[in-house]
């Protein structure tokens, strides 16, 4: 027998089952995955231009601020007074009249005062181009993922239903928060980082070079340690938290879970056994989240004792060249001195910081682009086809719908339509029932052409729909689930929702044909009443009154109700029965039941399995032929008359 439920994801009129999210760490296609990602900054070139301009101001300030405190160091040595070329030249334009007395060590007080005033002046200027790093960075990476978000829900609406029948809901909506923010995470730090570190890590090796070569040898030993141990501890640290967030994932939906279904554990008696599962993950994720803070902890105290070695060896080396006055210790502009140690430690720090940032921030970039990898596949994903060149008008007149010989499967071989025909005349009221899987649903699918026919046609009027504009095809329809579905508005744009024009005494008069009026009525802000999420703060009988409301306000020219009145009280469903007596007035409407009671009324009713037509009548024609319906009639209505 064949089983719709399993052919059939779950989301939109299917009901199956849904698939699992799968999380992917490293992108297939970093390529071109890449190259779509610059494509959107590159709408922003201006700003990145201006951005490149800020660091290359941000890096010389940083390292002008180490030079300027190397000179003065120097300037408070007594024993310093080998000044280079640089301080000379600065004196000259500060203190053009005591350039003699800088040279022969005996004019240090002003040279250090202007040492000061001009570190004080690059602090305040790199405050300021920091602030326009991060207004830019800021701008580029908000604009960025606006742009993005909107081309991605731009997309999502207009796919068709066969994406979210195939695709689980949670995934997408993953793939337009968490991936998005991601990418805007990884923007807004990595581009201004990334080039800070490009300009910082050439910048300080080309200080240390023109400082003193031979220091610069001694400080790149220790860096390249640093760097070297840091990405060893990263790559653990990689890995201990990627367990971890697994593991809480998987504890977050354990406890999401039963706290849902906790009426079913508690029926069951299940307490006991979840609270072992959850244990027993929690424990798993005790023992990783340890080895993860413990790697993670242990890296800065690593890191520390490494720099410390790296400056000791510097401080070391230095004062043994300077002591010794090594010959090739001297540098492009001066000798070796105090003050070009202490910019060597600076520098060093400099130069080792960006690299390991750099490490870092190559493992949130692969992240990103798995997460706009992820983005781009549903950017990617074809749009639905509308072949359609026939329009039908408001005053267009459906005299019947004819389903002729169609054939149809969710999967490839598996058919869940065989042979279907039918044909529906205006103003009849057509029942479908049969059991789970019969194909049922499928029709309504088919009608409203979320799916396509595998052979056969559905003509309305003659007229093939794939021939049908699918907008207005979809106008003249209206239905009614049994899973409602409205929105965080008020009622009166519920109700509208097809027409946000209406006026409100229509809106009324539709949610009177409904019997909604008298809830609504007792509500404190009646009509304007906003609802909350999927309307929680209203009861299930009353979300499916004002979904037949809404229906009814669309002023549909054929009407389906999937099992529109299981989720009321008898009362309620027998006040429904009668409005919809008027509103199917004039109107095909097909209704698909599994309550049995709610279409004795029914012109015709269809009884399907597996797919097939197996018997067809009026309620009392069926009842005498004792088939089928007879048998699902007698199971829910044992024991009274017919």
């Amino acid at each position: 027998m064949n089983n719709p439920a399993r052919n059939r994801p779950q989301g939109g009129m299917g009901r199956g089952p849904g698939g699992r999210m799968m999380f992917r760490e490293k992108p297939k296609d970093t390529k071109n995955t890449l190259i779509r990602l610059i494509k959107y900054l590159g709408g922003y070139w201006r700003l990145l231009v201006l951005l490149f301009v800020v660091m290359i101001f941000i890096t010389f300030a940083s390292l002008s601020s180490s030079i300027v405190q190397k000179y003065a160091i120097d300037a408070i040595n007594p024993e310093y007074t080998e000044y280079d070329k640089i301080s000379v030249t600065l004196f000259r334009i500060f203190y053009p009249d005591k350039v003699d007395s800088l040279t022969a060590g005996n004019a240090r007080y002003e040279f250090f005062t202007l040492m000061l005033v001009i570190l004080t002046s690059i602090y305040a200027l790199s405050i300021i181009f920091s602030f326009f790093r991060s207004l830019i960075t800021a701008y580029i990476s908000q604009r960025t993922v606006y742009k993005m978000r909107k081309d991605l829900f731009s997309k999502i609406v207009k796919l068709p239903i066969k994406f979210f029948d195939n695709t689980p809901h949670g995934d997408i909506m993953s793939r337009m928060t968490n991936d998005v923010d991601s990418i805007s995470n990884t923007v807004s730090q990595g581009i201004g980082s990334f080039i800070s570190a490009i300009l910082m890590v050439s910048g300080s090796f080309t200080v240390m070079v023109v400082f003193s070569p031979l220091l610069t040898l001694v400080s790149v030993v220790s860096i390249f340690l640093t760097i070297f141990v840091s990405t060893r501890m990263s790559k653990l640290m990689r890995k201990y938290f990627k367990e971890r967030q697994k593991l809480l994932g998987k504890l977050n939906s354990l406890v999401e879970e039963n706290v849902t279904g906790y009426r079913t554990v508690a029926s069951y008696t299940k307490e006991e056994d979840i609270c072992e599962v959850f244990n027993h993950t929690s424990n798993s994720l005790e023992k990783c989240g340890i080895k993860a803070q413990l790697y993670s902890g242990a890296m800065g105290p690593i890191m520390n004792i490494l720099n410390n070695i790296g400056f000791l060896l510097m401080v070391v080396c230095g004062a043994l060249f300077l002591i010794l006055d090594v010959k090739f210790s001297a540098g492009l502009f001066g000798p070796l001195s105090v003050g070009t140690i202490i910019l060597f430690t600076n520098c060093s720090k400099q130069f080792s910081r960006p690299i390991n940032e750099i490490a870092q921030l190559f493992a949130q970039i692969e992240t990103s682009l798995a997460a706009a990898e992820r983005v781009f596949t549903i950017m990617d994903t074809d749009l639905e086809v509308d072949e359609g060149q026939i329009h039908l008008d408001d005053d267009y007149v459906i005299n019947k719908i004819r389903f002729e010989h169609v054939y149809f499967s969710y999967v490839e071989g598996e058919l869940v339509l065989k042979d279907f025909n039918l044909e529906v005349t205006s103003g009849q009221k057509i029942a479908l029932v049969g059991s789970t899987g019969s194909g049922k649903t499928t029709v309504v699918n088919l009608l409203m052409r979320f799916y396509d026919v595998d052979s056969g046609a559905i003509y309305i009027n003659d007229i093939d729909i794939r021939d049908i504009v699918k907008d207005d095809l979809r106008k003249a329809i209206a239905i009614v689930l049994q899973d409602t579905i409205l929105f965080t508005e008020s009622i009166t744009k519920n109700v509208s929702y097809g027409n946000s024009e209406m006026p409100f005494d229509k809106i009324v008069q539709a949610c009177e044909l409904a019997n909604a009026d008298n809830f609504i009525e007792a509500l404190p802000e009646k009509y304007e009443t906003v609802l909350k999420l999927s309307g929680a703060n209203l009861s299930q009988g009353e979300r499916q009154l004002l979904s037949i409301a809404r229906a009814t306000a669309a002023e549909p020219k054929i009407l389906i109700l999937d099992e529109a009145t299981s989720s009321v009280d008898t009362r309620t469903e027998k006040n429904i029965q009668n409005a919809m007596v008027a509103l199917m007035k004039n109107r095909t409407s097909l209704i698909i039941a599994h309550r049995l009671s709610t279409i004795r009324d029914a012109d015709k009713i269809i009884v399907m399995k597996e797919g097939r037509i197996i018997e067809s009548g009026n309620h009392s024609e069926l009842i005498k032929q004792k088939g089928t319906y007879y048998d699902l009639y007698q199971t829910q209505f044992a024991g009274n008359t017919i």
